[in-house]
């Protein structure tokens, strides 16, 4: 198997998974900070200690889902996660099945 068959032309130093997996990895830590600082101190301590476990195996797909849940005011996610409020469609996918249920088991 040569160096082409995988993506790489001679002489290129990484292959374009090597960058994938590089921009996955900055994406990861970037939505790891912003889960950290929120401002609504509960809210931040959940998605903190969500994204600890889960977030090095969301896929692309469920990093833009996080993302969007992340882009939600801290009072209207919390009223969704402690049931207070109905969840969108648009919001109530996997992601926010694992957060729910990720509290549910603290």
């Amino acid at each position: 198997m040569g160096a082409e068959s995988l993506g790489v032309s001679q002489g290129a130093r990484y292959s374009t998974a090597m960058v994938d997996n590089d921009d996955i990895a900055i994406r990861r830590k970037r939505l790891y900070f912003r889960a950290q600082r929120r401002g609504f101190r509960e809210v931040d301590m959940l998605f903190t200690a969500f994204a600890d476990k889960h977030l090095g195996s969301l896929s692309a797909a469920q990093l833009d889902s996080f993302e969007n849940l992340l882009s939600i005011s801290d009072w209207q996610v919390y009223g969704w996660v402690v049931g207070h409020e109905a969840v969108p469609p648009e919001y109530d996918d996997e992601v926010f099945a694992l957060l729910r249920d990720y509290l549910a088991n603290l």
